[in-house]
């Protein structure tokens, strides 16, 4: 049986934009961001933003991504990585059968289990 593939990230909402509302969309789609409501087209409802409101927040949002180019990238900090270093390594120790472990904060409960195992 073949398996198919189907591609879940479009290029963009609207290929053809034919208002400026839709050209907005567009552009919070492209730097990943998006707001509730900005599709909405109905003024009378609780959830529509106006078009200056709109714009003024798409502006924000392109200032911020721009000045954080780390948070377009996915950037995690050295303080994570070595937290997820400490996590691997604590993981393969595990899987390899040893007991003690000697990771910061991951308290020893091998007395523990040998206690409930008779």
């Amino acid at each position: 049986m073949a398996r198919e593939y189907i591609k879940t990230r479009r290029e963009k909402p609207y290929p053809d934009p034919e208002s400026e509302r839709e050209e907005l969309q567009n552009i919070l789609w492209g730097i990943g961001v998006a707001i509730p409501g900005a599709n909405v087209v109905d003024p009378h409802s609780p959830y529509y933003l106006e078009m200056t409101e709109l714009r003024d927040l798409v502006q924000w949002q392109m200032d911020k991504v721009a000045s954080e180019p780390a948070f377009n990238k996915g950037h995690i900090t050295e303080q994570a990585q070595e937290g997820f270093r400490q996590y691997l390594q604590w993981r393969d120790r595990r899987d390899m059968g040893v007991t003690s472990y000697s990771v910061p904060g991951i308290p020893d409960t091998t007395k523990y289990w040998k206690t409930r195992a008779k």
